[in-house]
């Protein structure tokens, strides 16, 4: 169990620091409220399991005012046990818009959802690019180990894509671990124990895939040995 409560508790270190408590209404009715975070690279919110929501609700963010629509919701499973549902939406325009174009068309609208095997994979790249983003963005960071681990990132998205579809959602957990860990490593005060929970955590979630893509873990422990070196001797 000590990948998914690595990955636990880095969902609940992230709910923590940049979760929005959202209204769920379904039926033009407030049902409740629960705290989620936003993905827009991916178009997703991330709730706790326990949350009632379903397709077609209407989410509102209270802080931002943003209103969502709940098109397809898929769970992160990760030893069996659910860390955390991705609840895919589109914006109030984007909602407008679709249900206006579907009104002028007769003919039936297919909408290609997120979850399937094609959809992980596009997860993985956009993870891993926006990772790249991020240690680009990043102030206290010298440029070789910039480099470095951009290079990294780099190689382990391309391993991420072939792996079989079965292991889609093992594949996803390893790139939202290494994403978790370079957004907690890259902060201007960075938490040290955060940062070893998630560097266990992307290592272990790379190890459930290293018996058919062994290049996975070597390169998710090079990430982390990267990593540990730039932790500053003053972080917490």
């Amino acid at each position: 169990m000590r990948l998914y409560n690595s990955m636990r508790q880095a969902f609940d270190h992230s709910i923590q620091i940049t979760g929005e408590t959202f209204e769920i209404y379904r039926k033009d009715g407030l049902i409740s409220e629960a705290k989620g975070v936003k993905n827009s690279k991916e178009s997703y919110i991330a709730f706790y399991p326990q949350e009632n929501i379903e397709i077609g609700d209407r989410l509102k963010g209270v802080a931002s005012n943003q209103t969502f629509w709940v098109i397809d919701i898929d769970s992160q499973v990760i030893e069996d046990k659910v860390v955390k549902v991705k609840v895919y939406c589109e914006t109030d325009p984007q909602h407008n818009r679709r249900i206006t174009s579907e009104g002028q068309n007769t003919s039936h609208t297919v909408i290609n959802l997120p979850g399937n095997f094609q959809g992980a994979i596009l997860n993985v790249n956009s993870t891993l690019n926006n990772v790249n983003q991020v240690i680009d963005s990043t102030s206290h960071i010298d440029q070789p180990e910039k480099d470095q681990l951009k290079s990294l990132i780099q190689e382990l998205n391309k391993a991420l894509q072939s792996v079989p579809s079965e292991k889609a959602e093992e594949a996803e957990a390893v790139a939202e671990t290494a994403q978790t860990l370079i957004e907690t490593a890259t902060k201007d005060k960075p938490n040290k124990a955060m940062i070893k929970i998630t560097a266990e955590g992307l290592k272990q979630a790379a190890r459930n895939i290293a018996d058919i893509m062994p290049p996975v873990l070597t390169i998710a422990t090079e990430i982390t040995s990267v990593i540990y070196r730039l932790i500053p001797p003053n972080a917490g």
